[in-house]
């Protein structure tokens, strides 16, 4: 958490666009599934939940069959768009709570410009049915992430980032697999830098807020 603290103190962030050190924790009241969601016309949106021990995350909830609300998937299109290469964004990283009798098979997926060139995870991340939370890790690298349809320029897309998606899917898509079942998301964030980058970039951040406020 210092090191996620620091990094925020570090760098400037621009409403509506990811920035490295990114964390969604769901523990705000007042903002509470943090732009995550489905197509408005689901029944059964994200909800922010509260455990036993006080912790919020939010419920990912699917109602199988042909109508709207019938994939695993939620996506976001506020904080988690933008240029993901110039804020050095390398993976994504969440808690997952699995507690149906199913296994899930997590991905992410995004689109670029104007929903154009979507690419998704070529392997998903495995969570055994009936499990407490795990955590998975998404790489943003070439190989790890494979266009859907017809081939893209996975640097072009990462840069234009218009929507980010969690999902599950056994086999390889965009889209979440047609299921009557949940999960809990928790703590997605971007990956941290190394503690000398951020301890630079917070020694750098302080120099300049003392300069700024310096008699001239």
């Amino acid at each position: 958490m210092l090191l996620r603290l620091l990094l925020l103190l570090a760098l400037p962030t621009v409403a509506g666009a990811v920035t490295l050190g990114q964390f969604d924790d769901f523990e705000d009241p007042g903002d509470e599934t943090m732009g995550w969601g489905h197509g408005v016309v689901s029944p059964n949106p994200p909800s922010v939940v509260t455990d036993a021990a006080g912790n919020r995350y939010l419920e990912v909830r699917a109602n199988g069959g042909l109508s709207a609300g019938s994939r695993l998937i939620v996506f976001n299109e506020a904080q988690w768009t933008g240029d993901y290469l110039a804020a050095g964004v390398s993976s994504i990283e969440a808690d997952v709570l699995n507690e149906s009798d199913l296994e899930f098979i997590f991905r992410i997926a995004f689109e670029g410009p104007l929903g154009a060139l979507i690419f998704a995870s070529t392997f998903g991340a495995v969570v055994a049915p009936s499990t407490s939370w795990q955590h998975v890790s998404f790489s943003l690298l070439e190989g790890d992430l494979s266009p859907v349809g017809a081939p893209g320029d996975l640097a072009a897309a990462l840069s234009d980032v218009s929507r980010l998606r969690i999902l599950h899917n056994p086999v390889f898509s965009h889209l979440g697999a047609v299921v009557d079942a949940s999960f809990g998301l928790d703590n997605v964030t971007t990956n941290v830098p190394e503690p000398a980058i951020l301890w630079l970039a917070a020694l750098a951040a302080l120099a300049l807020r003392r300069r700024a406020h310096s008699p001239s």
